[in-house]
Parts: C-alpha cells; structure tokens; sequence
C-alpha cells in the first residue's frame, strides 16, 4: 500500500486487489456476493484505512495472499485469507464501537 496516502485512495486500491481476485476464481455467485457485500460496507462508514495501525497490516496481509497466489500454493492463500478476513473483522467492531461511542458529559 503507499505510505501516507488519505484512507480513500487506500480503500480504492483495496477494492481492486479483492476485485482482482475474485476474477481469478473464476466463480460469478462469489463475485455477485462481493460486490453486494462491498456495496453495504459503503454504509458502515469509515474504512479500516481510517485505523493508521491498519494500513501497514493490511499491506503485509495482501502481500501474504499475493505471495501465496503466485506460488501456487493454495493452502498458504486460505490461511492468509483468513488471517486477513479475522483481522478485518475485528478493525471494523472497532470502527463501530468507536463511532458509536456517545459522550454523557
């Protein structure tokens, strides 16, 4: 990922190496799946790029997947994956309690 770019460059370059890959799988109900899923995460607000800890993650995440991908290794690719979706997963609970936090005072 490129160090310090804003979190919508980030999330658009995010988009294309998910999009690359869903192509490459060669599955059309997957890729219909994603770009549904992609189109809700619209509505949860900001990014997991909006998290700086994130952006590096995320980078080595991809790279991981990437690096497996390339190598024909698809064990490596599904627990890389996985990796990536828990992590994910997390960053945005994050996200959504953050922006859900209402101050009392």
């Amino acid at each position: 990922m490129k160090a310090g770019a804003a979190p919508v460059i980030l999330a658009r370059l995010n988009g294309q190496f998910h999009h690359a890959i869903l192509l490459a799988s060669h599955n059309p109900f997957l890729v219909e799946t994603m770009q549904r899923l992609g189109t809700m995460m619209i509505l949860l607000g900001p990014t997991a790029y909006s998290l700086a800890r994130r952006v590096e993650q995320i980078g080595a995440e991809h790279d991981a997947i990437n690096n497996a991908i390339q190598t024909g290794n698809p064990e490596q690719a599904r627990a890389a994956a996985a990796t990536h979706l828990q992590n994910a997963a997390k960053a945005r609970l994050e996200i959504m309690a953050t922006c859900n936090q209402v101050s009392l005072d």
